[in-house]
């Protein structure tokens, strides 16, 4: 009696577990599952885009496309699942592209939307866009489904843009001591979407822009994921030249001085490429010292802007905020932070190729 007790038991779960499993499989058939969803302004409204894998066409899935104008973003997602033949789902999505006058307007109302949502990951990316929005989704539609996740993966891992994701947004947004760094996007060569910089933040408003070259010396300040690619100027007698340093490791140090001093040591290790005409390997000596200079006087003139625009990417305020205890943040943005004296200290070392791999350091 008890052995067909348990058999029947066993035979039930099972029957469970497949109906459920079935049951499952129906919903996601059932659904068009967006991968990636940007926002942007109007003349009078929002305009909403999406991409969604389709599976019925192709094993591999085909990208689609779904557009709605609205003034909340929920309705602007309600009036794409309306003109789809299956409702729309943001629960798997990875990327989220914010358009530019959009971010100069302020984002937290479509930023929001995805935070309040459960099912949303922490980790899908954000990012600015300065090309039109149909433009960069129209480069992507013809890739596959996951290209832009990871483009952004691979970019921020092995290159110039620092880590960025809707959990790092919303550390920045809701403490005091940091602005908010988002990656730029545009249309670049042979029609693709590529990383040109980061958009700098107050609040959830765009208030700044940075180059390339000036998001991989911001990557290095913060300290974390120290890796890419710098063009360092280097002095010659007829003039000055160009020399690709590729950075694969690094460690920050900060050192409290007081509220209006303090001193960023920065120790990076990689290799050179693209040797000057003229010059070699054994003109390794020059070459650091010539690098180390460069970096040190770009890093500060990169810090002197932030100050003058009152822009705090580095968190230099919330490193300030850890030594006071009556730290307030409109009263040192203001008074204190644009004469803050910031000294930064450099410091190469030299690999004779790449043999390392990368090994991530970060120090206080």
């Amino acid at each position: 009696m008890m052995i067909s007790v348990r058999l029947g038991l066993s035979i039930g779960m099972v029957l469970v577990l497949l109906v459920t499993g079935c049951t499952h499989e129906n919903i996601v058939d059932e659904v068009q599952i967006i991968s990636v969803l940007g926002f942007d302004k109007t003349d009078r409204n929002y305009h909403g885009i999406s991409m969604f894998p389709d599976y019925k066409e192709s094993e591999e899935g085909v990208n689609k496309l779904l557009e709605a104008e609205g003034r909340r973003a929920r309705m602007i997602l309600a009036k794409m699942s309306n003109s789809s033949s299956r409702p729309v789902s943001i629960a798997k999505m990875k990327v989220m592209i914010i358009g530019e006058a959009l971010a100069r307007e302020g984002i937290n109302q479509f930023s929001e939307t995805l935070c309040i949502d459960p099912k949303v990951s922490s980790n899908v990316y954000m990012v600015v866009s300065e090309a039109p929005l149909k433009q960069i989704f129209q480069s992507v539609q013809q890739k596959n489904p996951a290209h832009l996740d990871d483009l952004f993966n691979q970019t921020m891992e092995n290159g110039n843009i620092p880590s960025s994701n809707m959990h790092l947004y919303l550390k920045s947004y809701f403490s005091q001591g940091q602005d908010i760094a988002l990656p730029l996007v545009n249309i670049g060569t042979q029609n693709r979407v590529t990383l040109v910089g980061n958009g700098i933040f107050q609040k959830d408003q765009l208030k700044m822009k940075i180059d390339f070259i000036e998001t991989f010396l911001l990557k290095l300040m913060l300290g974390e994921n120290i890796y890419g690619v710098y063009p360092a100027e280097i002095s010659q007698r007829d003039g000055s030249t160009e020399i690709v340093f590729r950075c694969f490791s690094g460690k920050l140090k900060r050192k409290y001085f007081s509220n209006r001093h303090i001193q960023f040591n920065l120790s990076i290790r990689g290799f050179f490429q693209d040797y000057p005409v003229n010059m070699n390997s054994g003109d390794n000596d020059y070459l650091i010292k010539e690098l180390e200079q460069d970096l040190e006087e770009k890093l500060g003139n990169l810090i002197a802007k932030f100050q003058q625009a009152q822009l705090d990417p580095i968190g230099i305020g919330k490193y300030v905020k850890q030594h006071q205890r009556k730290w307030k943040q409109q009263a040192f943005y203001e008074t204190v932070y644009p004469k803050m004296k910031v000294d930064v200290n450099v410091k190469v070392n030299l690999q004779e190729s790449d043999l390392s791999g990368k090994n991530i350091e970060t120090g206080e």
